[in-house]
Protein backbone atom coordinates (compact mmCIF):
# COMPACT_ATOMS: atom_id res chain seq x y z
CA UNK A 1 0.00 0.00 0.00
CA UNK A 2 2.92 2.74 1.05
CA UNK A 3 5.42 0.80 -1.50
CA UNK A 4 7.01 4.83 -2.62
CA UNK A 5 6.60 5.62 1.20
CA UNK A 6 8.73 2.97 2.10
CA UNK A 7 11.37 3.25 -0.14
CA UNK A 8 11.95 7.09 0.15
CA UNK A 9 12.55 5.83 3.55
CA UNK A 10 15.12 3.76 2.62
CA UNK A 11 16.27 6.24 -0.02
CA UNK A 12 17.05 8.96 2.88
CA UNK A 13 18.50 5.80 5.74
CA UNK A 14 21.10 4.96 2.65
CA UNK A 15 22.11 8.24 2.42
CA UNK A 16 23.01 8.96 5.82
CA UNK A 17 20.62 11.94 6.12
CA UNK A 18 19.33 10.78 9.51
CA UNK A 19 20.39 12.46 12.47
CA UNK A 20 19.61 8.60 14.27
CA UNK A 21 18.71 5.53 13.00
CA UNK A 22 17.47 3.63 16.07
CA UNK A 23 14.82 6.53 16.71
CA UNK A 24 14.69 7.72 13.28
CA UNK A 25 14.83 11.64 13.73
CA UNK A 26 14.34 13.24 10.76
CA UNK A 27 12.48 16.35 9.37
CA UNK A 28 11.47 15.68 5.86
CA UNK A 29 10.14 18.78 3.67
CA UNK A 30 7.93 17.73 0.61
CA UNK A 31 7.48 20.74 -0.88
CA UNK A 32 5.26 21.00 -4.21
CA UNK A 33 4.59 24.58 -4.52
CA UNK A 34 1.43 25.62 -5.61
CA UNK A 35 0.69 21.43 -7.53
CA UNK A 36 1.05 20.05 -3.81
CA UNK A 37 -2.28 17.63 -4.02
CA UNK A 38 -3.83 15.01 -1.62
CA UNK A 39 -2.41 12.03 -4.22
CA UNK A 40 1.13 13.61 -3.86
CA UNK A 41 1.17 13.90 0.15
CA UNK A 42 -0.24 10.97 0.46
CA UNK A 43 3.06 8.98 -0.76
CA UNK A 44 4.92 10.33 1.37
CA UNK A 45 2.52 9.64 4.17
CA UNK A 46 3.88 6.43 5.30
CA UNK A 47 7.30 7.82 6.74
CA UNK A 48 5.50 9.20 9.42
CA UNK A 49 4.93 5.64 11.16
CA UNK A 50 8.60 5.33 11.10
CA UNK A 51 8.95 8.25 13.37
CA UNK A 52 9.81 10.83 10.57
CA UNK A 53 8.52 14.51 11.03
CA UNK A 54 7.06 15.21 7.67
CA UNK A 55 6.39 18.67 6.15
CA UNK A 56 4.01 18.79 3.76
CA UNK A 57 4.82 22.19 1.61
CA UNK A 58 3.53 24.12 -0.53
CA UNK A 59 1.91 27.60 -1.28
CA UNK A 60 -1.54 29.59 0.13
CA UNK A 61 -2.96 29.34 -3.51
CA UNK A 62 -3.68 25.83 -5.06
CA UNK A 63 -3.15 23.13 -2.99
CA UNK A 64 -6.80 21.28 -1.65
CA UNK A 65 -5.49 21.57 2.38
CA UNK A 66 -7.84 20.92 3.95
CA UNK A 67 -8.30 16.89 2.00
CA UNK A 68 -4.68 17.22 2.40
CA UNK A 69 -4.86 17.38 6.55
CA UNK A 70 -8.13 14.92 6.45
CA UNK A 71 -5.57 12.64 4.24
CA UNK A 72 -2.29 12.77 6.08
CA UNK A 73 -3.32 13.95 10.02
CA UNK A 74 0.03 13.40 11.54
CA UNK A 75 1.79 15.87 8.95
CA UNK A 76 2.44 19.31 9.28
CA UNK A 77 1.23 21.61 6.99
CA UNK A 78 3.57 24.54 5.78
CA UNK A 79 1.81 27.19 3.61
CA UNK A 80 4.66 29.32 2.45
CA UNK A 81 4.45 32.51 1.47
CA UNK A 82 8.29 32.76 0.18
CA UNK A 83 10.71 30.07 -0.56
CA UNK A 84 12.68 30.45 2.50
CA UNK A 85 9.97 29.74 5.05
CA UNK A 86 10.49 26.00 4.08
CA UNK A 87 14.45 26.66 4.82
CA UNK A 88 13.83 28.09 8.08
CA UNK A 89 11.68 25.34 9.16
CA UNK A 90 15.18 23.46 9.41
CA UNK A 91 14.35 19.83 7.59
CA UNK A 92 16.97 17.70 7.42
CA UNK A 93 15.98 16.49 4.10
CA UNK A 94 13.57 18.16 1.23
CA UNK A 95 11.95 16.54 -1.71
CA UNK A 96 10.86 18.49 -4.94
CA UNK A 97 9.63 17.34 -8.08
CA UNK A 98 11.36 17.94 -11.54
CA UNK A 99 14.74 19.89 -12.09
CA UNK A 100 12.44 21.97 -14.16
CA UNK A 101 10.56 24.13 -11.88
CA UNK A 102 11.88 26.94 -10.75
CA UNK A 103 11.21 26.23 -6.89
CA UNK A 104 12.94 22.87 -7.16
CA UNK A 105 16.18 24.71 -8.54
CA UNK A 106 16.01 27.43 -5.30
CA UNK A 107 16.04 24.57 -3.15
CA UNK A 108 18.49 22.09 -5.04
CA UNK A 109 20.73 25.35 -4.88
CA UNK A 110 20.29 26.39 -0.87
CA UNK A 111 20.53 23.15 0.72
CA UNK A 112 22.70 19.97 0.47
CA UNK A 113 20.39 17.23 0.86
CA UNK A 114 17.55 17.87 -1.10
CA UNK A 115 16.16 15.22 -3.64
CA UNK A 116 14.83 15.49 -6.68
CA UNK A 117 11.96 13.56 -7.80
CA UNK A 118 12.02 12.53 -11.75
CA UNK A 119 9.23 12.20 -14.01
CA UNK A 120 10.16 13.47 -16.78
CA UNK A 121 10.70 10.89 -20.02
CA UNK A 122 11.75 13.04 -22.86
CA UNK A 123 15.56 13.13 -22.93
CA UNK A 124 16.74 16.68 -23.64
CA UNK A 125 14.22 18.85 -22.22
CA UNK A 126 16.53 19.78 -19.19
CA UNK A 127 19.28 21.21 -22.02
CA UNK A 128 16.11 23.49 -23.07
CA UNK A 129 14.98 24.28 -19.21
CA UNK A 130 16.82 27.34 -17.82
CA UNK A 131 18.41 25.68 -14.99
CA UNK A 132 17.61 22.59 -15.32
CA UNK A 133 20.69 20.94 -15.83
CA UNK A 134 22.39 22.82 -13.38
CA UNK A 135 19.50 21.37 -10.96
CA UNK A 136 20.78 17.63 -11.98
CA UNK A 137 24.25 18.22 -11.63
CA UNK A 138 23.87 19.95 -7.94
CA UNK A 139 21.02 17.72 -6.75
CA UNK A 140 21.89 15.47 -3.89
CA UNK A 141 19.98 12.54 -5.04
CA UNK A 142 16.98 11.52 -7.05
CA UNK A 143 13.88 9.18 -7.19
CA UNK A 144 12.88 8.15 -10.61
CA UNK A 145 8.78 6.64 -10.99
CA UNK A 146 9.90 4.75 -13.87
CA UNK A 147 12.86 2.87 -15.40
CA UNK A 148 12.14 5.21 -18.25
CA UNK A 149 12.57 8.31 -16.21
CA UNK A 150 16.02 6.95 -14.94
CA UNK A 151 17.10 6.93 -18.08
CA UNK A 152 16.51 10.32 -19.30
CA UNK A 153 17.54 11.65 -15.82
CA UNK A 154 21.08 9.95 -17.11
CA UNK A 155 20.76 11.12 -20.57
CA UNK A 156 20.21 14.98 -18.63
CA UNK A 157 23.30 14.22 -16.60
CA UNK A 158 22.32 12.91 -13.70
CA UNK A 159 24.81 10.31 -12.11
CA UNK A 160 23.81 7.02 -11.90
CA UNK A 161 24.65 6.09 -8.38
CA UNK A 162 22.09 8.72 -7.18
CA UNK A 163 19.17 7.63 -8.84
CA UNK A 164 17.09 5.33 -6.89
CA UNK A 165 13.48 3.78 -8.89
CA UNK A 166 10.53 4.10 -6.94
CA UNK A 167 6.98 3.79 -8.57
CA UNK A 168 4.32 5.66 -7.53
CA UNK A 169 2.06 4.57 -5.08
CA UNK A 170 -1.98 4.90 -4.41
CA UNK A 171 -3.62 4.30 -1.41
CA UNK A 172 -6.87 2.38 -3.08
CA UNK A 173 -8.80 2.94 0.56
CA UNK A 174 -8.84 6.47 0.17
CA UNK A 175 -8.38 7.11 -3.85
CA UNK A 176 -10.68 4.92 -5.58
CA UNK A 177 -13.51 5.70 -8.06
CA UNK A 178 -17.06 6.22 -6.92
CA UNK A 179 -20.17 3.94 -8.02
CA UNK A 180 -19.70 1.05 -10.33
CA UNK A 181 -19.24 1.09 -13.91
CA UNK A 182 -22.65 0.97 -14.62
CA UNK A 183 -23.93 3.26 -12.55
CA UNK A 184 -21.98 6.44 -14.00
CA UNK A 185 -22.88 7.79 -17.42
CA UNK A 186 -20.54 8.99 -18.48
CA UNK A 187 -16.37 9.32 -17.23
CA UNK A 188 -13.34 11.17 -17.96
CA UNK A 189 -10.29 10.16 -16.47
CA UNK A 190 -7.30 12.72 -16.54
CA UNK A 191 -3.77 11.29 -15.34
CA UNK A 192 -1.24 15.03 -14.95
CA UNK A 193 -2.07 18.50 -14.21
CA UNK A 194 -4.69 20.77 -15.72
CA UNK A 195 -1.96 22.32 -18.32
CA UNK A 196 -1.44 23.17 -22.24
CA UNK A 197 1.66 20.84 -22.55
CA UNK A 198 -0.37 18.04 -21.30
CA UNK A 199 -2.80 18.07 -23.91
Amino acid sequence: MWLRAGNVLVVYVDSGSVRSYKGLVMKLAVVRDNFLNPWDASNYYGVVEHGVELLLCGTTEGPDWATIAEVCPKAKLLEYHNPWEVLEAEPDVIDVPDPFYDFSQYYVARHDKTVVVGWETLPGKAMATKGALGCIQSAWKFTAHSELAKATLGLDGAVPDKVRVIPGAVNTDIFTPGGGYYEREAVVLFVGRDAAEKG
